[in-house]
């Protein structure tokens, strides 16, 4: 069904409030402006799917209280755009909500699992890629378009069913749990300027005074960017925001010195210089920190080496996807400040950390008998 009046929209609402189950996803674009702009809402139940079209009901409002009851699990796959949108739009966070992307890697698929994977390991049906480009904002929509459109939550309701069964089944359902509700987080679609420097490519290789001035410059280009709803890039890119840091530039003639800022305006000349002042004026105390980086030494890397291959084991031998159990850094975390690694806590800990502690202090090993990796304990 494709809604385009309001009262439709309500209609569907009612029914859907029988069921515990809701599918959700969204079409949206964003190549070209700062907010995404939402095209399409599609809900499924059990028993039906719907496109609703934001373009044509001007009043969604009525959505919230779907979204919001504590009875019906709001289903995704890949949830966090979604989410934004659904925040932006509707000033609301869905809860509770059931991610099928990350319930994957907690049972052994690819940790960033694709929607068409999804759908042809759990319901055995290969869905078509016809329409991945398309422009959702034009109208009409054709039924191919709806088609496509409705495939996106056609199958997630019953998905959902027996990844929950499987979860509750490995007792992982309480793993998972806390990664869905940290989603719902505000913190994560709040678009603060002054925490806009963080999302700096390459910008760990600023040091303090110079993180000051790329917090300033970043966050005149996160409001710029906000006002005129165009793309950061498009106003700044992060290599000259972070060159910009580097510099410091006190005129207008050091600031054309740098590649690429002679296509800006006068006023954003003026603009920039400001956040610099601005930047240089941060007293030493008040700089933004560098973010803690953990490295080992050159000769401990073999040790990491070796809890890595802990972690493979563990994640073949209990299928899960290894990125869940550890990263990188989190294993040079838990080797080099246990309590700041998230394998210090919980139900890491307890599949993962307990055992890496006994490997570092000498009372396990790893060996291989028969092609297959083994524990071997003193």
């Amino acid at each position: 069904m494709y809604l385009t009046q309001t009262q439709e929209l309500k209609d569907f609402i009612s029914r859907a409030q029988k069921h515990r189950v809701l599918a959700i996803d969204t079409e949206f674009i964003r190549e070209k402006s700062y907010y995404p702009k939402l095209c399409l809402i599609q809900c499924g139940t059990p028993d039906e799917q719907v496109a609703i079209d934001p373009l044509l009901i001007e009043d969604l409002t009525p959505l919230q209280d779907v979204l919001l009851d504590p009875q019906i699990v709001k289903v995704f796959h890949a949830s966090w755009q979604d989410l934004e949108l659904i925040k932006q739009e509707l000033s609301v966070l869905p809860a509770p909500i059931f991610d099928t992307q990350i319930a994957a890697g907690f049972l052994g698929h690819a940790v960033q699992m694709s929607y068409q994977s999804l759908v042809e390991s759990y319901a055995q049906v290969s869905l078509p890629k016809t329409q991945s480009l398309t422009d959702w904002s034009q109208r009409p929509l054709d039924e191919q378009q709806l088609i496509y459109a409705l495939d996106d939550v056609k199958y997630l309701p019953a998905i959902y069913l027996e990844m929950h069964e499987e979860l509750e089944k490995l007792g992982r359902l309480e793993w998972v749990l806390p990664e869905f509700r940290a989603l719902l987080d505000p913190e994560h679609y709040a678009h603060d300027p002054s925490l806009a420097f963080r999302k700096l490519k390459r910008v760990s290789n600023l040091n303090r005074r110079q993180l000051g001035l790329a917090k300033c410059i970043a966050a005149w280009r996160e409001l710029d960017s906000q006002k005129k709803n165009l793309p950061r890039r498009w106003i700044l890119s992060d290599e000259l925001v972070v060159e910009l840091a580097k510099r410091a530039p006190l005129n207008k003639q050091e600031l054309l010195k740098i590649r690429g800022l002679d296509k800006l305006t006068t006023k954003q000349h003026a603009q920039i210089l400001s956040a610099v002042a601005k930047g240089l004026s941060i007293p030493e105390e008040e700089l933004p920190k560098q973010k803690i980086r953990y490295h080992v030494a050159k000769d401990e890397e073999s040790i990491l080496d070796l809890m890595n291959a802990y972690v493979r084991y563990v994640a073949d031998k209990e299928k899960i996807a290894a990125q869940l159990l550890a990263t990188h850094e989190e294993l040079a975390k838990f080797y080099l400040d246990k309590c700041e690694s998230s394998l210090n806590y919980g139900w890491r800990y307890e599949l993962v950390g307990s055992r890496l502690e006994e490997l570092l202090a000498g009372k396990l090993g790893l060996t291989v008998m028969d092609k297959q990796v083994h524990l071997l304990y003193k």
